[in-house]
């Protein structure tokens, strides 16, 4: 074989090997691709065995022979199926030594599925890894309720507060982690939604421009009843020199996101509410990390004290510490024409700069995220011209450049508020509504 054939077929090898690997199809949820024999089963519960309760898995304990796509150095795995999912059977295969692929995501990730009920029969003194199927369930077959509920991190506990209260929101908050902290809806409303919800913080920790826009057209702009979207607006957002991908990459693919697009007929429109959701009805759905209104209110974080000046300086200064900013056009001009179609629909927007540690404004950068002191003020200018040209848009700077009146104990860390600053800044949203509400154009 001449050495210009060898060339030849090893090329084709690699061709042909990258056609197999790029076939590979991701599922929603899964960070693990495996084909696997299937060694061992227990017996699987029917819905009847776990009455009153809608959801049901079984284990199955495989022999790993291929890694397609993930990391799995194990050679041996256990994984739970679903075997009943909103009440109906699940088909599950109990062929013991097939050969099938496995889309996988680690057990333990998801901690309500140690609520759910199990069968179990493997061997008890091996220690394998564990993973739930993420394999998409037969057609006609509904989500179990862990995965139906699956957004991606905490925003699951927010949008399940969602999906509960939907139909009688009247103000939602949206922004970042510097909303989900700093905007505490509870106080919205007062007499109305101490008791029955009407004002939810849906704003994603840690979501860049897109997914904010992303959230408010698909879930936010369709509901039947909203009045207010109060709108936590931060540099970070439009600098081109960030992409910021993790958590809108996360939510895309989710099992919840893939859910409602795959069901939009049947979710859309909201039906309406017969009685309003009453605050007891939403502890029943135990969310850990927020209130009952969506909001992540935190005591005190990390950083040094203000007695501690020079600690609490160099903490500051290591954190802000670099500068680099691009404005994205795209990106701001994303965010504009979603403003816009709030205010199509007779929607008010309260558009705010939440304030940042006093001391940020001698620090290098505006934020932990590269937005330069001069990006934050060119920001503040264009919102101050859409204030002026969008008859139901308002803006209001709570940050003034770090000359605020928000001291050193009412932040969580450098560029959060903390529980006591949260209550301040959303008082004086509320009071700035109030004022909005009962008069003509202005902020």
């Amino acid at each position: 074989m001449t050495p210009r054939l060898l060339c030849s077929l090893w090329l084709l090898a690699l061709l042909v090997g990258c056609r197999e690997k790029k076939s590979v199809e991701r599922v929603p949820g899964a960070d693990l691709q495996v084909v696997a024999t299937r060694v061992a089963i227990s017996k699987k519960k029917l819905p009847a065995d776990i009455l009153p309760y809608d959801d049901a898995l079984v284990w199955h304990e495989y022999a790993v022979k291929k890694v397609m796509y993930g990391v799995c150095d194990e050679p041996k795995i256990r994984v739970a199926h679903w075997c009943v999912a909103a009440a109906k059977e699940v088909p599950v295969n109990e062929k013991l030594e097939e050969e099938v692929t496995l889309n996988l995501r680690p057990f333990a990730e998801k901690q309500e599925l140690e609520d759910v009920s199990q069968s179990d029969d493997l061997d008890v003194t091996e220690d394998l890894p564990k993973y739930l199927d993420m394999t998409p369930l037969p057609k006609g077959k509904e989500a179990p309720l862990v995965l139906r509920e699956d957004y991606g991190g905490f925003f699951s506990e927010q949008m399940r507060l969602y999906w509960k209260l939907r139909p009688q929101l009247r103000v939602v908050a949206m922004g970042n982690s510097l909303v989900t902290k700093g905007i505490s809806t509870r106080m919205f409303y007062r007499q109305i939604n101490q008791g029955t919800p009407v004002a939810l913080n849906l704003a994603p920790a840690g979501a860049n421009n897109a997914m904010q826009c992303l959230v408010v057209r698909e879930y936010v702009l369709p509901l039947p009843k909203l009045e207010w979207v109060v709108w936590g607006v931060s540099p970070r957002s439009f600098n081109a020199k960030r992409e910021d991908p993790r958590k809108l990459s996360e939510f895309l693919a989710s099992p919840g996101w893939h859910y409602d697009q795959e069901n939009k007929a049947k979710l859309w429109p909201v039906p309406a509410a017969t009685t309003p959701v009453t605050v007891d009805e939403v502890r029943q759905l135990e969310v850990n990390n927020f209130d009952d209104w969506g909001w992540e209110g935190r005591k005190r974080g990390g950083m040094p004290d203000a007695t501690e000046p020079e600690k609490l300086r160099t903490y500051i200064n290591e954190t802000f510490k670099t500068a680099n900013f691009e404005w994205s056009e795209e990106r701001w001009t994303e965010f504009v024409e979603t403003v816009k179609a709030l205010n199509a629909k007779g929607v008010k927007v309260l558009l705010l700069v939440t304030p940042m540690h006093p001391w940020v404004k001698d620090a290098p950068a505006a934020d932990p995220d590269w937005s330069t002191h001069e990006a934050m003020a060119q920001m503040v200018k264009r919102l101050e011209a859409l204030d002026k040209d969008l008859p139901l848009s308002w803006f209001h700077d709570f940050n003034q450049g770090g000359n605020h009146d928000y001291p050193p104990d009412e932040f969580y860390d450098a560029d959060h508020v903390n529980r006591t600053g949260s209550f301040k800044l959303t008082e004086r949203v509320v009071e700035w509504m109030d004022s909005v509400s009962g008069g003509g154009k202005g902020s």
